[in-house]
């Protein structure tokens, strides 16, 4: 069967910060998966890390084309404050309020706000 690469691995664990300090510092982000074509970044450098989130352009069909957000710092030097500093869950759940106001086109009025709210409702 064949199952995409991020299937194939296991990913690292960034629900703590413990377990995320334990990571070495690299330039590119580890990666969980929230749900397919979206998923959550965690780059750690010497004195800081951040979150990020990567997320198709198109939903599907055409050739992948992704947008990242780097959008807070990680709660692994100091405590969350729940705006720019996140925990793991604060962040899951900025990074889907963030793919979903890109993929339902928040800033007009119409269809995709039912849609978000119905989607957000489920997080």
């Amino acid at each position: 069967m064949n199952k995409p690469y991020h299937f194939l691995h296991n990913p690292p664990d960034l629900t703590c910060a413990k377990a995320r300090q334990s990571l070495p510092p690299r330039d590119h982000p580890f990666w969980n998966y929230l749900i397919p074509g979206v998923a959550l970044g965690y780059r750690r450098a010497a004195r800081s890390a951040f979150w990020i989130v990567r997320h198709r352009e198109k939903p599907w069909g055409e050739r992948a084309k992704y947008r990242f957000h780097t959008f807070a710092f990680a709660d692994d030097f100091d405590p969350a404050d729940g705006d720019e500093i996140l925990s793991f869950d604060q962040a899951r759940a900025r990074a889907m309020d963030i793919y979903l106001r890109a993929r339902f086109n928040r800033s007009e009025r119409g269809k995709g706000d039912a849609i978000y709210f119905i989607f957000a409702d489920l997080l």
